[in-house]
């Protein structure tokens, strides 16, 4: 299985032993020791990162592509992370999810799931005005 992460600039996809490795030993699990799917990054997280060391699938060219993730982040900023497997960072695949990052960054305060919502009509209002240009 694999985890795509999501920050204000970057998409990054692990997989294997380097995805486990940054769910165990890089994110803040929450009270009930899940990894929720938006995180809040905190600089704590970048040290753990920084930390790592090559094995078990984590080498570090993935090391060094989840430092420039963590690179242009600020402390409270959240980011988004799933399963999808972006083949294409300029499609709209991509640009939905970074919209979702960028909703619940702009200052807000939604929720993923309102972030998610709002993402989502302005996807279908783009489509209906696109429709009506054709």
């Amino acid at each position: 299985m694999r985890l795509t992460v999501f920050t204000n600039t970057k998409i990054i996809t692990l997989e294997g032993g380097a995805k486990d490795i940054f769910m165990n030993l890089v994110l803040t699990p929450d009270e009930n020791n899940q990894v929720m799917p938006v995180q809040n990054y905190v600089p704590a997280m970048m040290t753990r990162v920084k930390n790592l060391t090559p094995g078990n699938g984590m080498d570090d060219f993935i090391k060094n592509e989840i430092i420039e993730a963590f690179e242009d982040l600020k402390e409270g900023d959240r980011f988004l992370m799933n399963k999808a497997f972006i083949t294409d960072i300029k499609g709209s695949e991509a640009a939905y999810y970074w919209r979702i990052v960028a909703l619940l960054n702009d200052g807000s305060e939604r929720t993923p799931n309102e972030a998610q919502s709002v993402a989502r009509i302005g996807e279908r209002e783009f489509n209906i005005k696109l429709k009506e240009n054709e």
